[in-house]
């Protein structure tokens, strides 16, 4: 059997994940724990009075549809988020603040 003798700090995955969890808990610090980074940057990315379609807010974020809308789910569940549907198309998906 072989042993590796891994200096894990050395390596860029290791070192970027905890950053990440470093800054994580900066978020949870002043935001409370429920808020994440990513769902930070959904509520940055919208606003009370104007609705933003998820395809909108996915190219926003930087993040593909189908994580924004699990994202976006746990959001509406929690009373941060409403979303509704175009009257026109209702495919197209709005999202927007609550009070």
């Amino acid at each position: 059997m072989m042993s590796f003798n891994l200096n894990l700090d050395r390596l860029v995955c290791f070192n970027f994940y905890s950053g990440w969890r470093d800054i994580s808990s900066i978020y949870k610090e002043v935001l409370g724990k429920d808020i994440s980074p990513q769902k930070f940057y959904v509520l940055e990315s919208c606003d009370l009075e104007n609705q933003i379609t998820m395809q909108e807010l996915s190219n926003k974020i930087e993040l593909d549809t189908s994580s924004v809308s699990t994202l976006v789910s746990r959001m509406e569940a929690s009373g941060l988020l409403k979303r509704t549907h175009g009257v026109v198309d209702r495919r197209k998906v709005f999202v927007q603040l609550t009070d």
